[in-house]
């Protein structure tokens, strides 16, 4: 008689009854499987499904396996950096003397002047030189010449300059100079370095717009000092520099064999000298809408080209 109910139960005579832990329905244990957490779950034709798929013990199992044989991610993939520098201190280090950027340092007027234009290295402070009233150095909180940028514009017979007079370039030094802007095309825009020299005020170097005769072409000229009386020029033709209101990177490079650039273009010197006078006044010439000027003493190439690189989010027109 056992035998033959036997064969009428499901599971044979080891098949019972049994609660799912997961919906606490009643099953045959034939219909519930154990899971690795311990735990019996229904499954199959018939049941609510609770164990379709896996449970946190079997999942957390294949994770550790996969993390196990996971290949290891190297942290760059050629290079030694994984940021790029977006502080001009960070770019040139210890070779940075002063710069000014136009998104700091300047308090503007409820007229949108400016008295005052300061740096932010050693804090040299430029200021307007009023030929004649009013005043007109103007400050604009964004120029689509520069990616949105502010900038610092001086208006025709405007200057500024360092009242005061702080040290920025020893003798000896090689100096690189850099400026971001737009220059008119009938502007003198620039900059100069100088200091004084037996009482006498001397020219180091300078960057401008040049033109010898009125009906010459404009160019961007650069002039170094050099021993003796002996000046060292270099220039650039506007054509070869593009629209005059376009955003331009203007540097003067004597960390080595002096080398010009305007813009797009560029222009090298044999002379290969360091400064023999002290720098302690920086003038900028009327006629531009500056962004920033940076004094760099001896930096290399590399931070040179970075600081290139990073100048293009200004909107500045390289190679």
């Amino acid at each position: 008689m056992a035998p033959t109910i036997g064969r009428q139960w499901r599971g044979g005579p080891q098949d019972y009854a049994a609660l799912c832990d997961y919906c606490d329905v009643r099953y045959l244990r034939s219909q519930l499987r154990k899971q690795a957490n311990g735990r019996l779950a229904c499954i199959g034709p018939g049941t609510n499904g609770c164990g379709a798929g896996l449970d946190e013990v079997s999942l957390d199992k294949i994770n550790a396996d996969i993390m196990r044989h996971r290949r290891k991610p190297t942290k760059h993939a050629g290079g030694r950096f994984d940021r790029l520098r977006t502080s001009f201190e960070d770019i040139f280090g210890a070779t940075l003397i002063e710069y000014w950027d136009a998104r700091k340092g300047i308090e503007p007027t409820s007229l949108g002047l400016i008295d005052a234009w300061v740096g932010q290295k050693r804090f040299a402070t430029l200021v307007p030189v009023q030929w004649g009233p009013p005043q007109k150095v103007r400050f604009w909180e964004s120029r689509a010449e520069f990616g949105g940028r502010p900038g610092v514009e001086l208006l025709r017979d405007e200057e500024l300059w360092m009242p005061g007079r702080q040290l920025l370039l020893d003798p000896g030094a090689r100096p690189y100079i850099a400026m971001v802007g737009t220059f008119g095309a009938d502007s003198q825009a620039g900059i100069r370095l100088s200091g004084m020299v037996a009482g006498v005020e001397q020219t180091t170097a300078q960057i401008h717009r040049y033109r010898e005769f009125t009906a010459s072409p404009t160019e961007m000229a650069s002039s170094y000092r050099l021993s003796g009386s002996a000046t060292e020029f270099l220039r650039i033709p506007q054509a070869a520099i593009g629209s005059a209101g376009a955003a331009q990177l203007m540097a003067l490079d004597a960390t080595k064999t002096l080398e010009f650039r305007a813009g797009p273009a560029k222009v090298l010197s044999s002379v290969d000298e360091a400064t023999h006078w002290l720098v302690d006044n920086l003038t900028v010439w009327w006629g531009a809408v500056l962004t920033l000027i940076v004094i760099a003493d001896g930096p290399t190439k590399a931070q040179i080209a970075e600081f290139e690189n990073y100048v293009r989010s200004f909107a500045v027109r390289l190679p």
